[in-house]
């Protein structure tokens, strides 16, 4: 081979290197509208609005189109129950995949919604709900024979994209996309309509529910996801904003992880939603994210909760504590002194337990504390304790000029002793 061909052979293996590793960093993300998460092997799907397709996430980050099918249209909604990942597809399929092998297992066609599948919930009953994009209907259909009913017909609004499934009440939560979207409540056996929440941020196109049943909401126009408590008696938390598009949600149980498809940026978000002290809200947004507390109980308003504000009756946002003693500056009974130590138990930290001028701390101010600062001062006696306490005419030092003024005081009216004589 001559040199000039060993060359070319070289700069062709170079750049198919590059173009092999270009390839291997490809974003496949086109317009994700929903994931799901695998517990099991650590992964994620999502489903492509762009291309119809699904796309694996593992564990490290990287990306490959999964599933031995060609696209049959939008990939919307995606719900994995059991190892069969769930996808609503095109117009009106909803197909299943088995986990292990990427064959579908699974099939059904949901009679009437011509204008498209969106999302999906399961039951612990073995029933798969779809909700049609544009038409307001659920369809209800069991899973291990594939025989559906309608659900609901009507009632819900016309755009309701996403849906989940609460255990408790046995209903479904809805949304839609549309201006102050309310969530809706469906009974999973009567398809009776409530309204748990009556007006949201709105253009709503993405639901979830963690462990706890806080219900996560978000919002593709406004790029806003917030938390609703599971009461839905506090106003919403907003968990994050500033987003392209946020839309289909995925709370996973098992890592506490909140993953955030971004229809408008091609791209998944995930919020590491840890709740280290157990007390089931997140540390992201507890308001004592080291102490339980799961009323998040905040007396004063100022955003620390009460099992960790150290002035739990005094706002103080900062939590400012110039003395270290566990109690706030906003609330300190005695500055510059530990407020726990109080050998009387009268009420009044030891540190500021004095009198200015009772040198002696017997109480009273008498001939006993002149007699006491000038033992102190030059026989080497005991100091006033606190020290200050001798400072009986406020100069902020405990002096000979101190016993003088005592002397002043009791023999000769002269001015009282200072009121304060520590600060």
């Amino acid at each position: 081979m001559y040199r000039g061909q060993r060359i070319l052979v070289s700069l062709l293996i170079v750049v198919f290197c590059l173009f092999s590793n270009l390839l291997m960093a490809q974003n496949l993300l086109s317009v994700p509208e929903c994931i799901a998460f695998d517990s099991l092997s650590n992964r994620y799907f999502v489903s492509n609005g762009g291309d119809g397709l699904i796309v694996e996430i593992d564990s490290t980050g990287a990306q490959a189109y999964w599933g031995n099918f060609i696209s049959q249209g939008l990939a919307a909604g995606s719900i994995i129950d059991g190892d069969v990942i769930y996808v609503s597809l095109g117009m009106q399929d909803v197909v299943g995949f088995d986990l292990a092998t990427g064959e579908q297992v699974w099939s059904y066609t949901v009679p009437g919604f011509n204008f498209g599948v969106d999302g999906l919930a399961i039951d612990t009953s073995g029933y798969l709900y779809v909700v049609g994009r544009t038409s307001g209907r659920i369809m209800k259909i069991r899973l291990s024979d594939m025989t559906g009913t309608e659900l609901v017909s009507s009632g819900l609004h016309q755009y309701s994209q996403e849906l989940v499934y609460d255990a408790k009440y046995h209903r479904l939560l809805v949304v839609a996309y549309a201006p102050n979207s309310p969530i809706y409540a469906v009974d999973a056996n009567s398809g009776a309509i409530s309204i748990v929440v009556s007006a949201t941020v709105g253009q709503l196109d993405g639901l979830t529910i963690d462990p706890q049943r806080n219900v996560y909401i978000a919002s593709g126009q406004y790029g806003v996801v917030h938390m609703y408590d599971s009461t839905f008696t506090k106003p919403p938390v907003i968990i994050i904003s500033g987003l392209a598009g946020p839309s289909g949600l995925e709370f996973s149980w098992s890592n506490r992880i909140l993953a955030i498809p971004l229809v408008d940026a091609d791209s998944i978000v995930y919020i590491d939603m840890a709740d280290n002290d157990s007390d089931g809200t997140s540390d992201i947004i507890d308001n004592c994210p080291a102490h339980a507390n799961a009323d998040q109980a905040d007396s004063d308003g100022d955003t620390v909760g009460d099992a960790c504000d150290n002035c739990p009756e005094a706002e103080n946002t900062e939590q400012i504590d110039s003395d270290g003693d566990g109690f706030g500056d906003a609330c300190d009974l005695c500055p510059g002194f530990d407020d726990s130590i109080d050998e009387n138990e009268n009420g009044v930290p030891d540190g500021c337990d004095y009198i200015c001028g009772d040198a002696n701390a017997d109480a009273t101010i008498n001939v006993g504390d002149a007699v006491f600062m000038i033992r102190y001062i030059f026989s080497g006696g005991p100091a006033p304790d606190p020290v200050c306490s001798g400072d009986a005419n406020g100069d902020g030092n405990a002096n000979i000029g101190d016993a003088v003024y005592l002397i002043t005081f009791i023999f000769k009216g002269g001015p009282e002793p200072t009121e304060s004589c520590c600060f």
